[in-house]
């Protein structure tokens, strides 16, 4: 018997002879790797206790997974491969593996992985190797393993926060309350809640807690201590304010209102205190108990404008409200200033005729221990407390009335002091500067630019129409800087859609979403904090109703946080579903700019973009150039200059069928009268600027071996390629005229050279010289050559696909076309 060896890179060819019959055998027998996991070890990766498979752990417990490999097989592994972690079927992360694995299992290499594991119940951990396949193994079907953690629910494994006890004291007199006892009508009362923890876990996460006075909200805090387990530790929060109105009161304090801290026990967090106030019954300056918190909605485009203190004495305090015009319908916001010197605490009504707006009021829960603001029959009453005074210049509360009266009507806000003293009570010199809003049209116009749709973070969800029983998946999308928490509802019409949701589980660390009856429930946190456009959860809406019927999507914002529990500016734009035949979209046509044709340097100026036709499907998007001050992706953007020249902006408007745009032309001077009315359509003309942006609409051609063509032309971008988009840096932008002249013989991989004329309108000439030398030699002939003998020069047509090829061969290749 003869053998013959043959080595080639790990293939062994054994060549067997017998002589004796007379033949030849020839047996492969190939050498290859086998990858396996030896073992998975977990650790805390706090402590480092190691886990066992099947282990309990906590919720949100950072966890180390140390994988070890072994290479089984009679080859040696000399290829990176990949390494992907899964819990429970989601994929939480790769690693790459970059070292050789001798053959024969005796080495051991370790990869490891840190992550955080959350959600309650069972967890398996699954690693896979080499998922990419770049390992020829002799087994591919032993890559995998898994390892199993329990988190936890219980009191063992979760926090528990109650309130231990209230510290009640009248201040008035210096004596401690109990509950149950009486007090004076509008007596200094301060409360102390301490609160402990009683379950095993420690509170790590900030929470909320708020003070109702007979079911209406006094104030709210934030919680920023970490409370340890086992009810070893009290942490205590002190709400301080007057209590006006004879009767009874049952104070009640709710812990952990937004659900931030995941607890075994989520019924516990709410006790009561009871005080009697002596005194009448009748309606005091500030009554909670009587006072509707109904709030009144913002429309879109809801302007905010500061006020602007101007004295009218010698008064060390000055409080003020500015004055405003709007239409009959429409809300505005308007801030009550102070300028003030070591206020402690204030008593104050703003006035206004109740038969021409209607108000709500917002507090400044920043600056003050205390605050208190509702509103009744006319009348705003604002009541807030500093324990250790506050100086300068502050905004006291946000009040945002609505016109309901007809055009012409108008209403004083006429501001009345009631009590402003420091924090010992000693009475401050205080004047009032009031306010006015009239209902009509503005005639002076003074845009600021700041706007209830400009806030740093959005929230929004679309709109779709649909058959009876079908269903629509619509992502609750925002757009945010920081966001650590979110408690955020979707209501809906329930007699009209179902619904279901599926929150965020890849960029939220604790992701809970509910439903009840006509509302989505979703809370969100993120300990590191989420910037960015995000989906915060997917809603599945199912059609329950009749055709016609319809539903609005509202947005309702409890709770919006960054990863320090500071509040977020946010606006959310709702949505709607509407049960029956899709209407087909209507493009928008043209857009115009209405605002100031002169202005001032240093001055902000409104300007508005108006769509045609008025009718045109929304949503609509705008874009501005260049960036506007405030105001970009709205309607209305906001913009100043610092020096003098003719400045141009444009404005993009584009919806579900067509992009459309518009431009418009400033002057910045010394001076200037503002003119709202002139809509002008400018086209600027002169020389460009080296720092000017252009689009390039250009065809695209694709050639195959064959000599067929295709020539696909993209979809032409919105600003056209003649039209100059404003830049940060520009006055009046120039026009730019690019004409393309195609008259060259397309070639293969040739690269065309030119050398352009630096005027204001040119002509890219490309000049190509060459001798082609390239052959191709296909197997189905013995020697041919392939030379191009002929010129093709594409003139297609926007939006078109040109296709003069007859028969369905593969093999396409991208040619370049020196005549671009």
């Amino acid at each position: 018997m003869k053998y013959i060896y043959h080595f080639s890179l790990f293939v062994i060819m054994l060549v067997m002879m017998t002589s004796s019959q007379n033949h030849q055998h020839i047996v492969y027998a190939q050498l290859l790797p086998d990858l396996v996991i030896n073992r998975i070890q977990v650790f805390n990766d706090d402590t480092g206790e190691e886990y066992s498979s099947g282990d309990t752990i906590v919720n949100g417990t950072d966890i180390e997974v140390q994988v070890f490999i072994r290479n089984i097989g009679n080859a040696d592994v000399e290829t990176d491969f990949m390494l992907e972690y899964f819990d429970n079927g989601t994929f939480v992360a790769d690693d790459e593996e970059g070292l050789n694995i001798d053959a024969g299992g005796v080495d051991e290499e370790e990869e490891k992985h840190d992550f955080e594991l959350y959600g309650f119940g069972t967890h398996t951990l699954q690693i896979n190797l080499d998922t990419t396949g770049v390992v020829n193994e002799s087994n591919e079907n032993n890559n995998s393993s898994t390892f199993t953690l329990i988190i936890g629910t219980g009191s063992q494994y979760q926090p528990d926060i109650v309130l231990d006890h209230w510290e009640v004291i009248n201040t008035e007199i210096d004596q401690t309350l109990n509950s149950g006892d009486t007090i004076n009508d509008g007596d200094w009362i301060r409360f102390w809640t301490h609160m402990r923890n009683d379950g095993a876990v420690d509170v790590t996460t900030n929470f909320s807690l708020e003070l109702y006075d007979n079911d209406v909200l006094v104030d709210t805090e934030e919680e920023l201590s970490d409370i340890h387990g086992n009810g070893s530790v009290t942490e205590e929060e002190k709400f301080v304010f007057h209590v006006y109105g004879g009767g009874h009161h049952t104070f009640r304090v709710e812990l952990d209102t937004a659900n931030t801290v995941l607890e075994s026990n989520e019924n516990n967090n709410s006790s009561t205190f009871v005080l009697n106030v002596a005194g009448s019954t009748a309606t005091p300056t500030l009554t909670p108990t009587d006072i509707p918190m109904t709030p009144i909605s913002t429309p879109d485009g809801t302007i905010t404008p500061a006020a602007t203190i101007t004295p009218n004495s010698n008064a060390d305090n000055q409080v003020s409200i500015d004055s405003a015009t709007i239409q009959a319908g429409q809300s505005i916001t308007l801030s009550l200033q102070a300028n003030v010197t070591n206020l402690g605490a204030a008593d104050v009504d703003v006035v206004f005729d109740s038969s021409v707006l209607n108000a709500t009021c917002e507090p400044n829960r920043n600056d003050f221990d205390a605050n208190l603001c509702n509103e009744t029959d006319g009348k705003i009453q604002l009541n807030i407390v500093s324990v250790s005074g506050i100086t300068g210049e502050i905004t006291l509360a946000d009040i945002t009335f609505e016109a309901i009266g007809q055009d012409g009507d108008s209403s004083t806000l006429d501001i009345i002091v009631n009590t402003f003293e420091d924090p010992s009570d000693n009475s401050l010199d205080v004047a009032d500067n009031d306010g006015q809003i009239t209902i009509g049209i503005e005639n002076t116009p003074t845009p600021t630019p700041t706007s209830i749709s400009s806030a740093d973070n959005q929230v929004s969800i679309g709109s779709a129409t649909m058959q009876t029983g079908e269903d629509a998946v619509l992502s609750l999308f925002a757009n945010v800087t920081n966001l650590g928490a979110a408690d955020v509802d979707v209501e809906f019409n329930s007699s009209v859609l179902n619904a279901t949701c599926e929150p965020n589980r890849t960029d939220f660390d604790s992701n809970i979403c509910n439903i009840t009856d006509g509302k989505v429930q979703l809370n969100l946190i993120s300990v590191s904090g989420v910037s960015g456009e995000v989906i915060l959860a997917d809603i599945t809406f199912e059609a329950i109703g009749q055709d016609g019927d319809s539903s609005t999507l509202d947005i309702i914002i409890n709770t919006f946080t960054d990863p320090s529990n500071n509040a977020l500016d946010v606006a959310d734009n709702d949505g709607q579903v509407t049960i029956g035949s899709e209407t087909q979209p209507i493009d928008v046509t043209g857009v115009t700019i209405s605002g100031n044709t002169t202005g001032s340097t240093n001055t902000y100026y409104a300007f508005v973009a108006g769509v045609s036709p008025s009718n045109a499907t929304t949503p609509i998007t705008y874009r501005w150039y260049p960036d506007p001050s405030s105001g970009q992706s709205n309607s209305q953007a906001n913009y100043t200059w610092s020096q003098e020249g003719n400045y141009t902006i444009a404005v993009e408007a584009e919806n579900e069928g067509a992009c459309v745009r518009g431009s418009y032309t400033i002057t910045i001077g010394t001076g200037g009268t503002p003119n709202p009315n002139v809509t002008p359509s400018v086209t600027p003309t002169t020389t460009p600027n080296a720092d000017d942006e252009y689009y390039i609409y250009l065809p695209l051609v694709l050639k195959n071996m064959y000599g067929r063509k295709i020539i696909l032309k993209l979809n032409e971008p919105c600003i056209s390629e003649s039209t100059p988009i404003p830049t940060s840096n520009s006055t009046v932008p120039p026009t730019f005229t690019f004409t393309p002249t195609p008259n060259a013989t397309p070639l293969p991989s040739h690269t065309p050279t030119y050398t352009p004329t630096p005027t204001n309108t040119f002509t890219p000439t490309p000049t190509p010289s060459h001798t082609p030398t390239a052959t191709w030699t296909p197997t189905r002939t013995p020697t041919p050559t392939c030379t191009p003998t002929k010129t093709k020069t594409p003139t297609p047509t926007p939006y078109s696909f040109y296709d003069d090829f007859s028969n369905n061969n593969s093999g396409w290749a991208i040619v370049n076309n020196p005549g671009w």
